[in-house]
């Protein structure tokens, strides 16, 4: 993520919540050795909630995406720059 940013100068949204997911997800694997009791339940129903909403937000940004276009795709861009 970092390299992207040095190249393009910019720090595209999709891949924060690339990393969320992963984050949610590694906590998820690893949490699920200790549902003993109902409030891990919770916990991990939260868990996998928090990771489908994100994954709704990753469908939504790449349909505008492609529907509107993004701003690094402008070619007008370079010019102003």
């Amino acid at each position: 993520m970092i390299g992207i940013y040095f190249k393009t100068h910019r720090l595209p949204v999709q891949f924060l919540i690339f990393i969320a997911i992963t984050a949610l997800s590694r906590h998820l694997v690893i949490d699920v050795q200790h549902v003993s009791d109902s409030f891990h339940l919770y916990l991990l129903l939260s868990i996998s909630a928090s990771i489908f909403l994100l994954s709704g937000a990753l469908f939504v940004l790449s349909l505008t995406a492609s529907k509107y276009g993004r701003p690094e795709d402008d070619p007008t861009r370079d010019e102003k720059s």
